[in-house]
């Protein structure tokens, strides 16, 4: 039997079951409090949406606060549990992309 002879099913199984798994293991992680996420992450799409950001002495950092404001419109609006699966399941969605490009490189 062929090693990369997998059935085609258990493929999109994977693709289906990894950004859920990634969802629910950012949930068992808990939050992150991070000096980025406190200093800049949050602060900066704070500043923005705003309009703090240009009265302000200096922002946190000057990096483009448009990067962020999804997280930050998220966290503020969504529970977090509900924030951190959406969070993880974005990640995982990188296990999508990775088994593309892998199905399409390996024969």
């Amino acid at each position: 039997m062929n090693a990369g002879a997998t059935e085609p099913w258990v493929g999109r199984a994977c693709c289906i079951l990894a950004p859920l798994a990634f969802g629910a293991l950012a949930i068992v992680l808990g939050q992150d409090a991070n000096w980025d996420l406190r200093n800049y992450h949050w602060y900066n799409p704070y500043a923005l949406l705003t309009g703090r950001f240009g009265f302000d002495l200096a922002p946190a950092t000057y990096y483009n606060p448009v990067l962020d404001v999804p997280l930050y419109v998220i966290a503020q609006y969504l529970p977090a549990r509900v924030c951190g699966f959406l969070l993880g399941g974005i990640q995982g969605l990188n296990y999508v992309a990775l088994y593309g490009l892998a199905r399409t490189i390996v024969p």
